[in-house]
């Protein structure tokens, strides 16, 4: 036993498989009918739980059953479990695999399938191999479960846009519109004012700003967007464009609002962006939600047609901060 260890990283099917191995080697199992092992499990404290939370746990038991069984038949390539009981013992709710003289087997059932993470009914709760703090399977009510990576098996909510809590259960809520003028009424240099980027090459229309380039050149302006959070938060940027013969884009960055951050600690992240379609087309509206790691002190929000033939229209670009509290 000593030198066949049990696996480590199973907390449920770990005899089975420790036996799954013994059975492979050169090993002897004697049975010692004077020995009495008692096996004695204890709790430090009981707790009275509420049928609702009884049928949380028993639901979150039987994912984590599944996925540590799961993990032992692919372990040792195999696709069923059962257990074959002496006399005196049975189980009669599992299916009957056969019955020998003193032996009677029964598959042993799998809960349901779920895509990673997830367990209860309808797959509808995230699991935690730990129960997290609370000792309780982390419900999910709007958003993915998203297994760390750290070797905690501890998996996470990760929320829907307009979505937050450690469930995603709270409704999000943002601010206003924090661009001052979000439909380009001039261009300069002055604070709260967007600004010429590139080559310019711009023209104002009623409601928004044309950019023509003709191929060669880098067409858009900018806006200087003081944050100043004090934790983080999400951010939604959203923005209308129309466009007439817009080609030759290497890439959707080319044609978008484009996004680049500064946050409190004075780190950067650049790159993030809104594509339009290329081509011919009316106003059409896109949103881009922003998780950042950190509080975000500026955000410059460009409008861009870098190095593309073709005219883009674009209008009504707004910036809304998730309101914290």
């Amino acid at each position: 036993m000593m030198s066949l260890q049990w696996h480590n990283g199973l907390k449920i099917g770990e005899h089975e498989e420790f036996f799954m191995r013994f059975n492979k080697g050169e090993y002897k199992a004697a049975f010692c009918p004077d020995i009495t092992v008692l096996n004695q499990q204890t709790k430090c404290a009981e707790v009275q739980a509420s049928a609702a939370e009884a049928e949380r746990k028993r639901s979150y038991n039987r994912g984590r059953a599944r996925m540590f069984i799961k993990k032992v038949l692919h372990m040792h390539k195999l696709t069923r479990l059962a257990y074959c009981l002496g006399p005196g013992f049975v189980a009669a709710s599992w299916p009957l695999i056969y019955d020998i003289p003193d032996v009677v087997c029964y598959e042993v059932p799998l809960p349901e399938d779920c895509p990673a993470g997830r367990t209860g009914e309808n797959c509808g709760q995230c699991m935690s191999v730990n129960f997290g703090a609370n000792g309780k399977p982390r419900d999910c009510q709007h958003g993915t479960c998203s297994i760390r990576q750290d070797g905690s098996n501890v998996v996470d909510c990760i929320c829907h846009a307009g979505w937050s809590g450690v469930k995603c259960d709270s409704k999000v809520k943002y601010s206003e519109n924090l661009i001052v003028d979000p439909s380009f009424s001039s261009l300069s240099e002055s604070k709260g004012k967007w600004f010429p980027y590139g080559d310019g090459c711009f023209s104002f229309a009623a409601k928004g700003i044309w950019l023509v380039n003709d191929g060669q050149l880098t067409c858009g302006a900018g806006y200087w967007l003081e944050l100043n959070q004090a934790k983080q938060g999400l951010i939604v940027v959203t923005g209308q464009s129309a466009s007439v013969g817009v080609k030759n884009l290497e890439n959707p960055s080319k044609y978008s609002v484009y996004i680049d951050i500064t946050f409190k600690d004075d780190s950067k992240q650049y790159g993030s962006f809104i594509p339009f379609t290329p081509g011919d087309h009316a106003l059409e509206t896109k949103e881009l939600v922003l998780n950042p790691a950190k509080p975000v002190k500026v955000m410059l929000i460009y409008v861009l047609l870098r190095n593309a033939y073709g005219s883009a229209y674009f209008q009504n670009v707004t910036v809304r901060a998730q309101l914290q509290t």
